[in-house]
């Protein structure tokens, strides 16, 4: 017996109440709930109300203890992300910039690198603003895969800090450790999209 999309909405409600509250972490805890009483209403014969008010009871505290271990141990973001450095768009950019700093490296332009890497860093920080406004302003919804991408950006900080004045504000680096920075960041704010999409399709 399959269960209505009330019923369904009831165990998403339930779980809300019960402080699940990433919406990918509460629809794959969900699932696993509708599919077991599902199957107790099958071969126990109970209307959904009471078969799932007998499951939640003895298996409630494990199914939360379980999404608290999701909470600490989410899909590997950093994985994900590294495959998508190969996609042809983030190829194209990256071959557009070797491009353009070889012409300005070759015309002697100088650049102040320590200027230069605080700028990036407000671009991180603007970035994480953004990610913050979209979820809690936007889509009003908190996924836990999206904000764990947070590990990303604060791996570009520090990539940039370290290769463009972390040491020494005053120094001068060059084009290319500069390069590697706005790569990045460009390769996250698209894997970041497309991620949003993916995330739009699956939990709309």
């Amino acid at each position: 017996m399959k269960l209505t999309p009330q019923e369904i909405n009831f165990i998403d409600n339930y779980l809300i109440k019960s402080d699940v509250l990433f919406a990918d972490v509460r629809a794959e805890m969900t699932d696993h709930i509708a599919t077991a009483v599902e199957n107790k209403m099958k071969t126990e014969g109970f209307d959904f109300y009471d078969t799932f008010k007998n499951y939640m009871v003895v298996n409630k505290k494990e199914l939360l203890a379980s999404s608290n271990k999701l909470y600490r141990y989410s899909p590997n973001v950093l994985v994900d992300f590294f495959r998508t450095l190969y996609k042809p768009y983030n190829l194209f950019f990256g071959v557009s910039l070797i491009v353009v700093f070889s012409y300005l490296s070759k015309s002697g332009e100088t650049i102040e690198s320590g200027g230069i890497y605080k700028v990036l860093l407000l671009a991180v920080l603007g970035i994480a603003l953004l990610q913050l406004f979209y979820s809690l302003i936007i889509i009003k919804k908190r996924y836990l895969y999206l904000e764990k991408t947070s590990v990303i950006l604060m791996i570009i900080n520090y990539t940039n800090l370290f290769i463009n004045g972390f040491i020494n504000y005053d120094s001068y680096g060059n084009y290319w450790s500069i390069g590697i920075t706005v790569f990045l960041l460009f390769a996250f704010m698209a894997y970041y999209i497309e991620t949003i999409r993916k995330f739009k399709k699956r939990y709309a």
